[in-house]
């Protein structure tokens, strides 16, 4: 066994052996975060803590770019989802009817419909406060010179309807 092979297998301190493996685990965290999973989710797929992913993340960089450029393209994917709905689409949809005479199938009759997507209106609204947090975030921040007395009336208590 040569060192470099030792050093790998149990580290250049000693201590336990690592379970990474540079020709396995780069490609099998691809395709893992490519599906969606979750650090955690991943983790528990290859057998170990969170915490190992994050160590091997620091210590292995094959292992840490598969990590985020895998999960660049799940996002990607993602946010081009949001921007579909926050926009609206049109989607074709095939129906397909069948003509039977008794038992047997005379005919099948293939539609096309086109149905449009509206935008979402959540969609768009979470698209606008993350993409320009400044201009559509939901607190508005006032600034005045003058100084004035406000009074804050809570509840019904304090209203008056025969003065309104």
């Amino acid at each position: 066994m040569s060192k470099q092979k030792t050093e790998q297998q149990i580290g250049p301190q000693g201590g336990r052996p690592t379970r990474y493996d540079p020709t396995y685990h780069p490609q099998l965290a691809k395709w893992m975060m490519r599906a969606g999973l979750t650090i955690k989710e991943l983790a528990e797929e290859l057998g170990v803590a969170d915490t190992t992913v994050y160590t091997w993340m620091q210590k292995h960089e094959e292992f840490a770019l598969a990590m985020k450029e895998s999960g660049n393209f799940i996002d990607s994917l993602v946010e081009d989802s949001l921007l579909k709905r926050a926009l609206g689409y049109t989607v074709e949809e095939l129906d397909e009817t069948i003509v039977e005479r008794g038992n047997t199938v005379v005919e099948v009759r293939t539609r096309r419909n086109v149905k449009h997507i509206p935008p979402d209106v959540t969609a768009i609204t979470f698209w606008l406060k993350n993409r320009q947090p400044a201009r559509w975030r939901d607190r508005v921040d006032v600034e005045t010179v003058e100084e004035k007395e406000i009074k804050v009336v809570l509840g019904i208590k304090g209203l008056d309807y025969e003065n309104t």
